[in-house]
């Protein structure tokens, strides 16, 4: 199966721990096309919510983009990699705009990992 950057995806996050994001839920596809054609069995994604919260790490979505049914959070705080078999249904994909901003609040993540002066 090949994943795309901006495909939105149905996957089974479970089991998780404490905050993490659980359950069925979309993720949106966030490692590029070069990464994701390695055999390696791993996607980076990002797990969406339909909560609301106005946290400064989240890109709102509104349907039907992504192939979405509900108004939904892009949760960017909660970035990993998963095994591709938890991906299991293609639902859409997400606009360049929408994109542009997710990563570019990805790549102020390292930032909050340098040690504090």
């Amino acid at each position: 199966m090949t994943f795309h950057q901006g495909e939105v995806w149905y996957a089974y996050l479970g089991p998780v721990v404490g905050v993490e994001q659980d359950g069925r839920r979309p993720v949106l596809v966030v490692s590029n096309d070069m990464f994701n054609s390695i055999d390696n069995n791993l996607v980076w994604i990002v797990p969406l919510t339909r909560t609301i919260r106005g946290i400064g790490f989240h890109v709102i979505v509104d349907p039907p983009e992504g192939g979405l049914t509900d108004r939904s959070a892009i949760m960017c705080e909660q970035i990993r990699a998963v095994d591709r078999s938890r991906l299991k249904k293609l639902q859409g994909a997400v606009d360049s705009e929408t994109m542009t901003a997710v990563l570019r609040l990805l790549s102020t993540i390292p930032r909050s990992m340098q040690p504090e002066q």
